[in-house]
């Protein structure tokens, strides 16, 4: 589930309907998973019927991101009860990425690139020219990467996944300097 505006559509089946005299349909947070809510859910007074829908609203969720598990339970008249679960997993927040505007001149070789990225819930970060992992900082939800630039004009490029498979991506292009011929302009440091 990735919208929390939009009302999730519940379909749940009660096999022996015609003796069913009281059901409930509650979920808990894997946060808090001994603490059973059935609050944003539309659940009817009596079963409508056999097959039926729930809306489930997820406007005022606990959390915007986790796993939850939804509990259909329903008793018949001898009093014989049966439960019946499932999970939903909530992220609503769309991944973002950024990278750090370079400080000072860049030169042509081996570089540092990083930058931030929004949630904890991240899968990797790849970042280009290179296709170079980047070490995730998860604290600070901070990243870095070494690649290999060229000389002239780079397009540098951070590509995010998160845990459910989302995508964001960062671009930025620099201009890297030769070091062969800064160090010929450079007068000589020995004495």
């Amino acid at each position: 589930v990735l919208d929390r505006e939009t009302p999730v559509a519940l379909n749940c089946r009660v096999n022996s309907y015609e003796s069913v005299e009281k059901y409930s349909l509650k979920y808990a947070s894997a946060s808090f998973p001994d603490i059973w809510l059935d609050k944003g859910m539309e659940i009817p007074p009596m079963l409508p019927a056999k097959n039926f829908k729930i809306s489930w609203s997820l406007k005022d969720m606990p959390e915007v991101v986790d796993y939850y598990t939804v509990r259909l339970a329903a008793e018949d008249s001898a009093g014989q009860s049966n439960e019946a679960y499932f999970s939903v997993l909530v992220d609503t927040v769309q991944p973002t990425v950024a990278l750090n505007a370079p400080q000072g001149p860049m030169w042509a070789g081996l570089a540092t690139i990083g930058g931030k990225y929004n949630k904890k819930q991240v899968e990797k970060i790849i970042v280009n020219p290179g296709n170079a992992a980047a070490v995730l900082g998860k604290q600070n939800r901070t990243f870095f990467a070494e690649v290999q630039l060229q000389e002239g004009e780079n397009t540098l490029t951070a590509s995010l996944t998160d845990w459910i498979g989302r995508t964001a991506t960062a671009s930025r292009s620099i201009r890297t300097r030769s070091a062969k011929r800064e160090s010929a302009r450079r007068p000589s440091q020995t004495g």
